[in-house]
């Protein structure tokens, strides 16, 4: 069962009253009868049977009346117990991506307010490959019953005491953070497992390194302790990431008084606003809004000589305090907000906005070198005089799991135009820029044209995926612009379950647009491949320079290079086997393919059903 954390956002005091009484209720039965629920949580005038119904619709009970009318806890609701706990607590504000599956627990990314990020993981006993427990663990001593969350609370509790004595003792183990139930919060290892590396430098050294460990541990009475390769992890080259904070504090050291007073004033103001993300996930949606202006009131600006982060030319004047809007993510609060400013060295009373996106619990070092790629694409088709359109907007990370995102100007999300018309892109361009074979919209046309074009390109050797339509931009001119490249190279949505199968997205609507005869055997069908196809080649003469790009990138712990062989991939794509007309028709064929796929549609139907995204 999936853990969908949106949902917390959604309950109330009495759903988590309610839960908590089919906890305690759990103590003594296995099926809890409905009467206890309602005696345990004392909801005035029935309201227990109404708050059951809602907590069994979201698939955080489960309703039994084989022998009695009654409910017992599932694993998500144990979650959400857990969960809410822990930001009880102030251990952490928002969840991130699931970054790994045991055969007895799941794991994700936490993010604290001040942007760390850390490890949760879920004990998930009873699972398939996991029901000897009872006769393989020592959980229960002498206990005959049980049911599986109490012995995933057992497992959770032990783990953690023995993380704490180990890393008194010593051993290099995750700093434990906090238990509650079964869930295990850690410091997060950035590393690899040894089953994923496939070649060591010293692997004498590496081999005496893990015997020694073996022995201590044999020393204080451990045997064995499921000390195997996917146990052992190899920590990242920090030498490089080491010599940041000293070479950082030398820059800092070489600052003039004004120059040290600008730096200081600049990143006060600038980590307060980017703190806001963190501070809005524990609250309902409905309250985020409200919750960004109350936040931005409180903070003042100090002199009239800050600059937007991705903008140095352009000095803040203000915040406008209603422009706070919470965007839309599963697991965490990214936040967009308009700035006053002007152009340095300009006229003063020339006062703009220009919004950026803050971002908390996100590594933007990826979409930084998504957009460096884009960007060096961009360079390429300039130089050959090839009529394809890319914009690499400004991402500036600004400190761990944390960034700057520039907003894109003049343009609306696919989603956001879904809200407001039930028509596709065929008709919105004709609302926009008038009747199918006018002037204005046949130019809007081919703006779109070449922009699909260039992103199609870009698509398939970067290999972008969740493309929802909160991912497509549109531009006043019809222009396309891809955003947020949080999956990319051998990462997917879902674990990695590669749904979206086409190369680039080319949905029934884009081929509406694209495509006026329906079966690829319009002018502008054939103009949109003859320009993919002249991009792709275009790429392929600079094959190296792209690759060595990304390479430099290898070892930064990015999530992007953490399966597969995303280099061997990325050259693979280039085909550099193949003669120029071999690689034109495999571009031939990749269009052909990603025509209205399929899973194309299936992905944006479950957004739509999941996220609410308009497809």
């Amino acid at each position: 069962m999936k853990l969908d954390v949106d949902v917390l956002r959604y309950l109330s005091k009495d759903d988590f009253r309610v839960l908590t009484a089919v906890e305690m209720g759990m103590r003594n039965h296995e099926i809890v009868p409905s009467e206890l629920i309602d005696r345990i949580a004392s909801l005035k005038h029935g309201g227990t049977y109404k708050v059951l119904k809602n907590l069994l619709k979201h698939k955080l009970l489960h309703h039994d009346s084989s022998k009695y009318d009654g409910f017992r806890l599932t694993y998500l609701g144990y979650d959400f117990l857990a969960i809410k706990t822990m930001v009880n607590r102030g251990i952490f504000t928002g969840v991130g991506r699931q970054i790994g599956v045991g055969k007895e627990s799941d794991i994700f990314e936490v993010v604290k307010e001040d942007g760390t990020v850390l490890a949760m993981k879920l004990h998930r006993l009873g699972r398939v490959s996991f029901r000897a427990v009872k006769s393989k663990r020592d959980y229960l001593k002498h206990r005959s019953s049980y049911n599986w969350l109490y012995l995933s609370r057992l497992a959770a509790l032990k783990e953690f005491a023995f993380m704490k004595a180990l890393e008194e003792h010593g051993f290099p183990v995750p700093n434990a953070v906090d238990c509650n139930r079964h869930c295990v919060v850690m410091s997060l290892v950035r590393g690899y497992p040894l089953v994923q590396v496939k070649q060591l430098q010293n692997p004498d050294v590496v081999f005496e390194t893990i015997l020694s460990l073996v022995v201590r541990m044999a020393e204080h009475g451990l045997i064995h302790c499921d000390f195997n390769e996917f146990n052992i992890m190899f920590l990242q080259d920090r030498s490089f990431q080491d010599l940041l904070p000293v070479v950082r504090q030398r820059i800092i050291d070489g600052f003039n008084p004004k120059a040290l007073d600008l730096f200081e004033r600049e990143f006060d103001f600038f980590d307060k606003v980017t703190s806001i993300s963190g501070v809005l996930f524990p609250l309902p949606k409905e309250e985020r809004r409200a919750g960004i202006r109350r936040e931005l009131e409180k903070i003042q600006m100090q002199g009239d000589d800050l600059y937007l982060p991705t903008a140095p030319n352009k000095l803040v004047r203000g915040i406008q305090v209603d422009s706070g809007i919470p965007l839309q993510s599963a697991a965490k609060v990214p936040i967009m907000i308009t700035f006053n400013v002007v152009d340095r060295g300009g006229d003063g009373s020339d006062v703009k906005p220009q919004a950026c996106i803050f971002k908390v619990g996100d590594d933007c070092r990826q979409d930084v070198l998504a957009l460096q790629v884009i960007s060096l694409l961009k360079d390429i088709f300039e130089a050959v005089r090839l009529n394809l359109y890319l914009f690499p907007y400004g991402v500036l990370p600004t400190g761990p799991e944390r960034g700057i995102i520039e907003v894109v100007p003049n343009t609306r999300s696919r989603s956001q135009m879904g809200e407001t018309t039930d028509g596709g892109l065929y008709e919105i361009f004709q609302q926009d820029f008038g009747p199918v074979g006018s002037p204005s919209f046949e130019a809007a046309r081919e703006k779109f044209l070449i922009s699909s074009a260039g992103y199609a390109v870009a698509s398939l050797l970067l290999q972008p995926k969740d493309r929802h339509n909160g991912n497509l931009l549109f531009d006043n001119e019809g222009r396309l612009v891809h955003i947020d490249f949080g999956f990319i190279l051998e990462t997917s949505p879902g674990g990695n379950m590669r749904f979206e199968s086409a190369h680039f997205k080319l949905s029934h609507e884009m081929t509406q647009l694209l495509d006026p005869s329906g079966v690829m055997k319009s002018d502008t069908w054939y103009l949109f491949v003859s320009l993919c196809v002249k991009g792709y080649l275009a790429a392929r003469r600079h094959m190296n320079g792209i690759i060595n790009t990304v390479r430099l990138m290898i070892d930064s712990g990015l999530p992007c290079f953490s399966r597969g062989d995303p280099i061997g991939n990325l050259r693979k794509r280039f085909h550099p086997e193949m003669s120029e007309r071999e690689a034109a028709n495999f571009m031939i064929r990749i269009c052909t393919d990603a025509y209205n796929k399929w899973t194309t549609a299936g992905y944006d139907l479950i957004q739509y059903l999941q996220q609410g995204i308009e497809k």
